[in-house]
């Protein structure tokens, strides 16, 4: 027998089995609505559908209860009254695998400086186009490959110093869905004039001439060098605070405050219990009958949040993939409200956060992953016995959630420690 020829994989390949994997569960899904009385489709999807019809009778799309998005995803949902309700989702899923050739192109075209093979970009793209998770969400008719897709596009124009770009679509990120702000910081920390320049390519970039000191003497001294320093930083943040604003002053021009509350500032004081995997979930259950949490346990559930943010803004910025991958996946694990949907977040960060984690092999990442699906099989499991069979497994799904909040930690101390410090290998070439 002659020698078997090894299929080489592209990442077409890639595409078209992504493509053909949501395809079919699209497909699914719509006969196992019309056939099952527990639903494939996410409620959310049908609360997007049922606001495109009031946004298409010429209302408010937050007439709708518990309509709680941008008023761009009902406008992107329209097609659904009138070509076909599945219509959606196929828009989601085309971000999904939008998103997945984002990250293809971030390491193929090495904007992380890090000068990985194809084989490891392939594999670090799979992490998002195959994660059953992810296809899942999207084939169900959430919407977070929206947010997800902006933020991508955000880190694309950002990496190759493309700031007016970043900064519109950064500003669009944020619009809808308020989590991005979180990435505010480790931005402005990166955007150093050597780093810009250098990525510019500009001649004598790491020698970029200052300011000489007497001429910061006077008023208008310290002025020129402070925008000197700032130049950068000033044009992405304008630009993305023009952005954002133009927009959200639209909706709220056009709907009222009932936008500006039920997009932004509901979620300050959300409660949810159902569906919830946080570690304070079960404070949350017991607590249910009140509308509100008292200002203290408030303070209490944010204050770790902003801790660890700063912390890791400033430790990681330079390594800024990992920066906002951490940041996201510690703001989701301790976030008072923790759904499936948050997991889209840190996955869509994780394949551009791998190659920083040296410490993360593929059996112990492999290992972890699979606690942590484990996990959530049995979170899934108490939980319908609680909904569905009126079952009283509070304290056990109260365990699942501290064990769930555990995996997500152990998940983030592999990729903190000793991390591969991309700002070493560039002094190196220099």
């Amino acid at each position: 027998m002659g020698k078997i020829r090894k299929m080489k994989v592209k990442f077409s390949h890639l595409m078209l089995g992504g493509l053909a994997i949501r395809l079919l569960l699209i497909a699914y899904g719509t006969w196992h609505d019309a056939h099952m009385d527990l639903k494939y489709t996410d409620i959310d999807y049908t609360v997007l559908t049922e606001g495109a019809k009031y946004v298409a009778e010429g209302q408010s799309p937050f007439y709708r209860s518990t309509y709680r998005y941008s008023p761009l995803y009902a406008y992107l949902v329209l097609p659904n009254l009138y070509v076909h309700e599945a219509f959606g989702k196929l828009v989601f899923c085309a971000f999904d695998l939008l998103c997945g050739f984002l990250i293809y192109k971030i390491l193929k075209d090495d904007l992380l400086e890090l000068h990985l093979d194809m084989k490891k970009v392939l594999i670090y793209t799979s992490t998002w186009i195959f994660n059953p998770i992810v296809i899942n969400i999207s084939t169900r008719g959430s919407s977070e490959s929206i947010v997800v897709l902006c933020v991508l596009l955000t880190l694309y124009f950002f990496l190759q110093r493309k700031l007016v770009l970043s900064g519109i679509f950064y500003g669009l990120a944020v619009h809808v869905k308020i989590y991005p702000v979180l990435f505010t910081l480790p931005f402005v920390l990166r955007l150093d004039n050597e780093w810009v320049e250098r990525g510019l390519n500009k001649k004598n970039a790491t020698n970029a001439k200052k300011p000489k000191e007497q001429k910061r003497r006077g008023l208008f001294g310290w002025i020129g060098w402070f925008f000197h320093i700032m130049k950068y930083r000033i044009l992405f943040g304008c630009v993305a605070l023009s952005v954002f604003i133009a927009i959200s002053g639209l909706f709220f021009y056009m709907y009222g405050f009932q936008c500006l509350f039920e997009q932004f500032l509901y979620h300050a004081t959300r409660t949810d219990v159902r569906h919830n995997f946080s570690l304070f979930w079960y404070y949350l259950y017991l607590r249910d009958s009140m509308d509100t949490v008292s200002p203290i346990a408030s303070v209490g559930f944010f204050l770790p949040q902003l801790i660890l943010w700063l912390f890791l803004s400033i430790a990681l910025y330079k390594e800024l993939p990992l920066c906002l991958f951490a940041n996201t996946l510690c703001f989701v694990m301790l976030n008072k409200v923790c759904t499936v949907q948050y997991f889209v977040w840190w996955f869509s960060l994780l394949p551009l956060a791998l190659p920083f984690a040296p410490s993360v092999t593929m059996f112990s990442f492999g290992a972890i992953i699979l606690a942590w699906l484990l996990i959530q099989v049995l979170w899934i499991r108490l939980s319908y016995q609680i909904e569905f069979l009126g079952r009283a497994d509070f304290f056990p799904m109260f365990l699942s959630c501290i064990l769930f909040f555990i995996s997500n930690l152990v998940i983030l101390c592999l990729f903190l420690y000793k991390p591969k410090s991309l700002q070493k290998k560039v002094e190196k070439k220099e």
